[in-house]
């Protein structure tokens, strides 16, 4: 009920114009299942009207849920996400170690106040640090170091990643003929139209493996 109150609080503002949202939730599988009958359900709960809420579940965390998971709530096949992890705290952890021995000694209400205190820092430095855009013409401060760095990072690995893979997709696409090619570009079409069941193309194709014989040594 938490998550769904969250949830729903968050999507009533600022969703003008928005026809879907995505839910990134550690399980976000199982949490989606009746989201929307609770809502219907619910007199305290309420979506705007015609906005999809689309559910994925963070590439931390997706790989210690069981295989049928995959292809339904990864990100890599949610049009529009773009490569992201989806994760927000587990990113913290590392920066909130450094903490940990002033916070062990803390009250309760103490802790929560530094924690967020040191969320709010790492929010502000994220903004900082994604500046402008790197086609931006207006000259760099010289005084911010952060400014664009964290935008002209990843588009550099973006595209050295999207340069490496074309020569693969290349070479596959030269190889397929126009009807097999025309079969998996119309199930990839439907997949990302509608989802649900259409997305088990993307499934993880495994063969069991042949059963273990023990056997005794004779001597």
């Amino acid at each position: 009920m938490n998550i769904d109150y969250s949830v729903c609080n968050a999507l009533r503002h600022r969703t003008e114009g928005m026809t879907a949202s995505l839910v990134c939730y550690d399980v976000g599988c199982q949490w989606s299942i009746n989201f929307l009958n609770r809502v219907k359900t619910s007199n305290h709960l309420s979506l705007p009207p015609g906005l999809d809420v689309i559910s994925a579940v963070g590439k931390f965390h997706l790989g210690a849920h069981i295989p049928e998971c995959f292809a339904l709530y990864s990100l890599n096949f949610v049009d529009g996400a773009g490569q992201q992890d989806g994760e927000i705290i587990e990113t913290l952890w590392s920066d909130t170690n450094r903490f940990s021995g002033s916070l062990r000694a803390m009250s309760k209400a103490h802790r929560h106040e530094v924690l967020d205190d040191i969320m709010r820092d790492s929010n502000w430095k994220k903004m900082v640090n994604m500046g402008k855009s790197q086609f931006s013409t207006q000259p760099k401060p010289e005084a911010n170091a952060f400014e664009g760095k964290s935008l002209r990072k990843k588009w550099r690995k973006a595209k050295a990643a999207a340069d490496e893979m074309s020569s693969s997709f290349e070479a596959l696409d030269a190889i397929l003929d126009d009807s097999c090619r025309k079969e998996w570009e119309d199930a990839e079409f439907k997949a990302r139209k509608e989802r649900g069941q259409y997305l088990r193309i993307y499934d993880v194709k495994t063969e069991k493996g042949q059963p273990f014989l023990s056997f005794q040594l004779q001597l």
